[in-house]
């Protein structure tokens, strides 16, 4: 049998009042590798194993030697205190100014420090399923199909949109001893657009026609419409069956334009009333994706712009929808305040156009665009 260090150090160390530190041998040079530390104060020893694998045998024996001198062998200097290492050998590093300022440092506990990637990694919960549709030879790694009977690859085919308009509130809520809330943004509408197989429909919601509960209507509606987008996709992607248990489909994807900043953040407490938030994932701040379920419907609610580097929504349609996103129109956003929602919301008749007036751009928008207007 041999002695199996992952299953037998631990004891070993607790028995013989002492850390192991092992050194993998490469055939070339020795390389730091596992360490099993049961107590600071214990001393290290150290170990080096060589994995053979011998002819005719699939079996991989190790072979372990004790190492007296580390710093001899492998290059690296290590801590008297703590056991942690500085490769010597690393002409790019000024290792033993580290190692100096490290031994000033030490008071003979080994830190872990987390280090994450200088870049965050992208949001792909499909990834397995991709993988094996690759490893069956179906797909390429972009999801196309490969030969006659492969598979085309696609994550979901019918799915959600919305976007609000928000007027400002003054609030002055005093946040902390130095910081005063001078306002608050409120939704004022709310539209939204349901891609299903049948085609798509788009509904508005605003405080004109939905006063006594903005929010409720909407939230009402997204979930009823979600429930039909699931059942169109399930149905659309029974061929994906062979390679997962179709989970994915059976989310409805809610998607935003920079919502994780801004439109979340407005009706996120009002899901939660309605619906039970089963995970989140980023900060209030910017959310990653939001996963939110209501009489055994879930939705998913993601921001587009997560996933792309940056650009603008008229960019995104052009790249993603082959097209223009078409005239977005023109919004008096300075002249809808708390004071004057009411009147503007009950009043049929055009605005003038000094109501188009920006403060930050010094300016009005274009005769061409209030005439579209």
């Amino acid at each position: 049998m041999g002695y199996q260090l992952a299953l037998e150090g631990e004891d070993f160390c607790n028995r013989e009042r002492v850390n192991i530190r092992i050194f993998d041998y490469t055939g070339i040079s020795y390389v730091p590798g596992d360490t099993i530390i049961v107590n600071d104060e214990f001393p290290f020893f150290n170990n080096c194993i060589r994995s053979v694998t011998y002819p005719g045998s699939t079996n991989i024996v190790a072979h372990v030697v004790f190492i007296k001198d580390t710093n001899e062998v492998t290059r690296h200097q290590f801590c008297s205190k703590c056991g942690k290492g500085f490769n010597m050998r690393d002409k790019h590093w000024n290792a033993k100014r580290d190692f100096e300022n490290h031994i000033k440092k030490c008071d003979g506990k080994l830190t872990r420090q987390v280090k994450l990637d200088p870049v965050s990694q992208p949001f792909v919960p499909f990834e397995p399923v991709l993988k094996t549709m690759i490893s069956r030879g179906v797909t390429d790694t972009f999801g196309n199909p490969l030969g006659d009977h492969g598979v085309r690859y696609c994550p979901t085919k019918y799915y959600l949109t919305y976007d609000f308009e928000t007027y400002e509130c003054p609030v002055h809520v005093a946040s902390g001893k130095s910081t005063t809330i001078l306002s608050r943004l409120t939704p004022m509408s709310v539209s939204m657009c349901s891609y299903r197989r049948d085609g798509t429909f788009t509904y508005h919601f605003s405080l004109n026609s939905h006063d006594d509960d903005l929010m409720e209507y909407f939230i009402g509606k997204l979930f009823q419409e979600a429930s039909i987008v699931v059942t169109d996709n399930v149905q659309d992607h029974q061929y994906m069956a062979e390679f997962s248990d179709l989970a994915q489909y059976k989310q409805c994807r809610v998607l935003g334009f920079n919502s994780a900043k801004f439109d979340m953040n407005l009706f996120i407490n009002s899901l939660a009333k309605f619906a039970k938030v089963m995970g989140m994932i980023g900060s209030s701040t910017s959310f990653k994706s939001v996963t939110v379920v209501s009489n055994q419907t879930t939705i998913l609610l993601l921001d587009a712009r997560n996933f792309v580097a940056g650009g603008t929504l008229d960019s995104f349609a052009k790249d993603f929808g082959g097209s223009s996103m078409g005239d977005k129109g023109c919004f008096p956003y300075e002249a809808v305040t708390s004071e004057t929602i009411v009147d503007l919301m009950k009043s049929g008749e055009p605005l003038p156009i000094t109501k188009f007036f920006s403060i930050l751009k010094q300016g009005s928008i274009p005769e061409v665009a209030y005439n579209q207007y």
